[in-house]
């Protein structure tokens, strides 16, 4: 609630965030909603719900799905880290401002008098994104092609022929998620392009029901987060056991 909350504040009231660490999960929720969001070279950004069984909630069907070029679906089923400059050139962060000026922007900004002079401000502690170092453009083509495709098999199979080290760590880190996160996640991001804001919520809202009965996500926070004893045990364990009826269970308005 609170996150759909700050995605519908009125134009009067600014929110910004400041990027200048970890950025994940609940965290991201907090804040990628808000109008202005500033990444350095100290931010460290990801959604890496599928590796606990779990799917990219808090909103996550809003922002991915509009990111450029497939890079919310690639985030989404990878939970891959962006770093630094990349944040912006992903078009997650509005604004990059280096790790030192932060004191003195967080200063100047509770100094603001307005909504117009916080813009301002952002403005003159910005560098120019075209200037900055960006790594994620060395596979931005290879990510609109391979995550454009419209199913997690089609997604792996073309990751299989992609040649480097990228993409074999890609296909690595899906391949340990779960595959009813991956399944549910990937016509998530898709389902998100096309409903308003608030919908989107409503559709996590009811993903979040049907996750609760889950077996994975239990097992995921288990093994994860609590025990830490070793990769979770998957049910079912692989793709191809997931059918498009249990998918359909987190879809309950949308496959009617």
């Amino acid at each position: 609630f609170l996150n759909q909350l700050i995605g519908n504040l009125p134009n009067s009231v600014v929110q910004v965030a400041l990027y200048n660490g970890i950025v994940m999960g609940g965290g991201v929720g907090l804040s990628v909603h808000a109008k202005y969001r500033v990444a350095s070279e100290k931010t460290l950004f990801a959604m890496p719900e599928v590796s606990i069984g779990l799917f990219p909630d808090v909103g996550g069907s809003h922002f991915l799905s509009r990111l450029s070029g497939n890079i919310g679906m690639y985030l989404a089923l990878t939970g891959d880290r962006l770093r630094g400059a990349d944040i912006l050139h992903a078009g997650v962060a509005t604004h990059y401002v280096p790790h030192d000026s932060f004191e003195a922007l967080e200063k100047d900004l509770l100094n603001a008098r307005d909504s117009g002079e916080v813009s301002k401000i952002l403005q003159s502690y910005s560098e120019n994104g075209d200037e900055l170092p960006n790594t994620l453009a060395e596979n931005i083509d290879a990510i609109e092609r391979v995550f454009g495709l419209n199913s997690v098999e089609a997604i792996l199979s073309a990751l299989g022929n992609e040649q480097g080290d990228w993409a074999a760590k890609c296909k690595k880190m899906i391949l340990k998620a779960s595959p009813t996160s991956l399944r549910i996640t990937h016509r998530q991001v898709r389902e998100g392009g096309r409903l308003s804001f608030s919908e989107c919520f409503d559709m996590e809202y009811e993903m979040t029901r049907e996750i609760s009965r889950n077996h994975d996500f239990f097992e995921g926070v288990r093994a994860v987060m609590i025990d830490k004893d070793g990769p979770p045990r998957w049910d079912p364990s692989a793709l191809d056991q997931v059918s498009d009826e249990m998918v359909n269970r987190y879809f309950p308005k949308l496959s009617n």
